[in-house]
């Protein structure tokens, strides 16, 4: 059953009727298999290829240094997402977590639940240390695609899909916005997994243009937990602050 509060067409219904679907064919688009990135450093602009070609050095770890976690604290989380206009606001009944290694998916900060049933991961993707300066938007996306796909393996590991429908660009403050869904099928959970112990994750993607981006991983233990916890506010825990 889902729980929601609020209108029918509230982000919370969107969310939870998506991932009631989920695994079925009304779950959005299924993720190619392939983990490969498809970007091209080539371009008709030289300025856009310059970005594209160092896109790709990041994508494929030739910058000679691996991405990695703050794992920051309280403060130095906020002050971090602050500095690219993101606010976070702490979520009731959960408190920080340590972070997890993993060879999947950097990120910054994460809280999880009295229960410990849901945990919520956020990952800030600035312009300079990760995205390049006058990177086209579009590229930002496929940054973050190349990413989720380390989540699965390719794919291997879980099933993908991409349910951008669920989220509004006026609801994170944000130029361009995205969601997707993993549904990890994997029972062994490796230790270098980044969904271990966790059945399911929602991840939302936010981006402002000049700025860079941000994620926020909302992972559940099931689908039958996400689906019966997930609130509004809980969705909002990290954005962009509303432009002047």
């Amino acid at each position: 059953m889902i729980h929601y509060s609020g209108p029918v067409n509230s982000l919370t219904m969107t969310v939870a009727m998506a991932l009631l679907v989920c695994g079925e064919l009304a779950c959005g688009s299924q993720a190619p298999q392939s983990a490969e990135p498809v970007l091209s450093s080539e371009a008709d602009d030289p300025t856009e290829g310059e970005a594209a070609a160092k896109l790709l050095k990041l994508l494929m770890g030739d910058e000679g240094t691996p991405l990695s976690a703050v794992d920051s604290d309280l403060s130095a989380f906020r002050k971090a997402a602050a500095e690219m206009g993101l606010t976070y606001a702490q979520p009731k009944g959960f408190s920080r977590t340590p972070f997890v290694k993993n060879e999947d998916f950097s990120y910054d900060y994460a809280v999880v639940s009295d229960d410990k049933k849901i945990e919520i991961r956020m990952a800030l993707r600035p312009v300079g240390p990760f995205l390049p300066a006058g990177v086209p938007p579009h590229f930002a996306r496929v940054f973050f695609d190349t990413g989720v796909s380390n989540l699965t393996n390719g794919d291997r590991t879980g099933d993908t899909y991409e349910s951008d429908e669920m989220v509004s660009k006026e609801d994170f403050g944000a130029n361009a916005v995205g969601a997707v869904i993993i549904d990890w099928h994997d029972e062994e959970f490796e230790a270098r997994h980044f969904g271990k112990g966790y059945g399911i994750v929602l991840i939302v993607y936010m981006h402002r243009n000049e700025i860079g981006s941000a994620y926020a991983f909302f992972l559940g233990r099931d689908k039958e937990t996400l689906e019966n916890r997930l609130s509004e506010e809980l969705l909002k825990t990290l954005k962009f602050t509303a432009n002047d």
